[in-house]
């Protein structure tokens, strides 16, 4: 019989290499029922994202790039629905990982039906925010230009405006999470508790974020190797025109295939960059709220209120 490991912990205080090694042993505990999720909410965006980026490489091969020809309403549709697809993702792994956080059994028997509902809700907080997010950058455009009208610009000024920009950001990372795992709160607590938290743990979450964002960036990079390749090959027998009809439509069909594969794992791969916040994200409450101590202080009432 299998021995099953200690549940992980969510909220507690980590090391910058606890909160990695969290991130990777969940994945690891349940990356069954990630794969499967992933599966029923990504693979059909993946399908739609092969056509874009297969075109995309078609019209880099053909030339097509150097004369703007590679745009269409299809393919904003396509960008459109890959938006909305990487909200799904988000919601749907933190839907995830609040269930394992809630109950005993963890993920055990979850169902896709099952968790659809909360995913859905999370998803039009994730929206929600957004449009207030797009507010508060235009915003911050507008001030930022008339700044720049206003001073003599300089290198000194640009560098200043990139740190401020920066500093702003980072907090950021956090935002999903807060919104997922607190769906109590308003949209305007949870930009508060964006900066309260943000800014407590800022050096963490740069950090996080960075490393996470580098593991991410490679493991799409050794997913995309073999399209890579693929596509630098059929443009050397285009370019030799060597290439039958037949033949290019073969090309045409593995070139999609390969980038519906680069597509799929590639959101695989993100999942990590999700995980890794959440635990930063726990880090946070728990440093600045003791959530802990607070839930052991209601379980500790409740008790005495049943023995009472």
């Amino acid at each position: 019989m299998e021995v099953q490991k200690p549940k992980i912990v969510f909220y507690k205080k980590r090391q910058l290499g606890e909160k990695l090694n969290a991130a990777i042993d969940f994945m690891k505990e349940n990356w069954r029922v990630l794969f499967r999720m992933m599966i029923y909410i990504i693979l059909p965006l993946s399908l739609l994202q092969g056509l874009s980026l297969s075109k995309s490489i078609t019209s880099i091969i053909t030339g097509d790039l150097l004369y703007g020809e590679t745009t269409s309403p299809g393919e904003g549709l396509i960008t459109l629905i890959g938006a909305i697809g990487s909200l799904y993702l988000v919601a749907m792994i933190y839907t995830l990982m609040q269930r394992y956080n809630e109950h005993e059994e963890r993920l055990e028997g979850v169902t896709f039906a099952e968790i659809l509902p909360q995913v859905n809700k999370g998803v039009g907080r994730l929206l929600l925010f957004g449009l207030t997010f797009v507010v508060a950058v235009i915003v911050f455009a507008l001030l930022g230009g008339m700044l720049f009208a206003a001073a003599a610009p300089s290198l000194l000024l640009l560098l200043l405006f990139i740190c401020l920009l920066v500093v702003l950001v980072v907090p950021f990372q956090l935002t999903q999470a807060i919104l997922l795992f607190e769906r109590n709160i308003s949209i305007s607590q949870a930009w508060s508790q964006t900066f309260r938290l943000g800014y407590a743990t800022w050096g963490g979450t740069f950090m996080l974020g960075l490393i996470a964002g580098i593991v991410v960036f490679v493991c799409a990079l050794v997913v995309a190797l073999p399209l890579i390749v693929f596509s630098t090959v059929q443009g050397l027998f285009s370019l030799s025109s060597v290439a039958s009809s037949g033949t290019s439509a073969a090309y045409g069909l593995v070139q999609y295939l390969l980038s519906v594969v680069v597509s799929f794992f590639s959101c695989i791969a993100s999942l990590f960059f999700y995980v890794v916040m959440a635990y930063q994200y726990a880090h946070a409450r728990e440093k600045m709220d003791h959530v802990t101590l607070e839930n052991e202080i209601d379980q500790f009432d409740d008790l005495g209120s049943l023995n009472g």
